[in-house]
């Protein structure tokens, strides 16, 4: 995303398209690719007994949009589980060691040139 322009147009899309178009779109305006087979569901069929010419409400499977909806997937909640506290095992302390002396330092310089 380089120009500002771009940014701005792909900004606009996406609040179109999820303010606007998803709430409002007809079900089954943008149809799924492929056919009803034999072992679809009695929605995708017309009933021809009723002798009304109204095609029926398609089915929310058989629309894009909702299919695009229901395939967006939440990311994955964070576990802020803390596990039980208790003691896991002892340990024993190690052996007290002598610290180490440090020489004294005298505050004067002994780098002066030599006193003869």
């Amino acid at each position: 995303m380089r120009g500002r322009a771009f940014r701005i147009f792909l900004l606009a899309l996406i609040a179109v398209w999820f303010g606007v178009v998803v709430p409002l779109h007809p079900r089954g305006a943008i149809k799924l690719g492929g056919e009803c087979g034999p072992s679809a569901k009695a929605c995708c069929h017309a009933d021809k007994s009723s002798g009304r010419d109204s095609k029926p409400k398609p089915a929310g499977s058989q629309c894009a949009i909702c299919h695009f909806l229901a395939a967006l997937d939440l990311p994955s909640s964070i576990g802020m589980d803390v596990p039980p506290l208790g003691l896991v095992e002892q340990v024993k302390p190690p052996a007290p060691q002598a610290a180490p002396v440090i020489a004294y330092l005298s505050p004067a310089s002994e780098r002066g040139p030599p006193t003869a």
